[in-house]
């Protein structure tokens, strides 16, 4: 089998004009960027990422398009949530991020 298509190969040579270094299949929607994260936090979702069985840089972008967008279908649940104890309970749950210290 190699034989013939070392064969192939020298009646047919390679056009090599319009190729271009890189990867075959570019990501679409993907942009490469250079970034200095913490030690601690790269080996945190390093670590996350293994034990999930997935990489660790889309665990990032994960993270990050969630603190980004949000999710507001999160958002709902948890404000229908706090709606519903502070029924029982007779008080108002004020989330903990504008809670005061």
């Amino acid at each position: 089998m190699t034989r013939v298509l070392q064969k192939a190969n020298k009646e047919r040579p390679f056009d090599f004009n319009e190729s271009r270094r890189g990867a075959a299949l570019p990501h679409k929607g993907k942009v490469r960027v250079t970034i200095w994260l913490d030690e601690d936090v790269v080996a945190k979702f390093r670590e996350q990422a293994d034990a999930a069985g997935e990489g660790y840089q889309t665990r990032i972008n994960r993270a990050l398009r969630n603190e980004v967008f949000g999710d507001p279908l999160g958002a709902v649940v948890r404000e229908a949530v706090r709606a519903e104890i502070s029924a029982l309970v007779g008080t108002s749950v004020v989330p903990a991020k504008t809670r005061k210290r």
